[in-house]
């Protein structure tokens, strides 16, 4: 017997440090629960005066756990800030084959601003 469950949202994202040089990079850290089966956590840029939402990182995909039905994932990605990033907003959510072609609005849960350092 298989159970299907809806991914989550994120219970935490993370950006360190906040403040950048150029060039410098950003530690992203994104948990959350990614429901089952097949669920992974992506990260996304929006970059300043912009509506385009830019997919930056996805994390491999969970298997199916009959033990606790869903998991638990922890990811941490280094990117890498350029100058056309300055103030750029950095976002954090999870889907799985249940909730992948909802709204993207609805799957984010934190947002993050990074800002450029003279």
């Amino acid at each position: 017997m298989y159970l299907f469950i809806t991914a989550t949202q994120p219970t935490d994202f993370t950006v360190f440090p906040n403040d950048i040089k150029e060039n410098q990079s950003l530690t992203l850290s994104c948990s959350a629960d990614v429901g089952a089966p097949n669920g992974n956590i992506k990260i996304w840029k929006l970059a300043n005066n912009s509506n385009v939402t830019e997919l930056i990182f996805t994390s491999n995909t969970s298997e199916y756990n009959a033990e606790n039905c869903t998991k638990f994932v922890n990811v941490t990605f280094n990117y890498t800030v350029a100058r056309e990033e300055d103030v750029a907003l950095l976002r954090c959510s999870s889907q799985n084959v249940l909730n992948k072609e909802q709204d993207q609005a609805w799957i984010y849960r934190y947002q993050r601003k990074v800002r450029l350092l003279s």
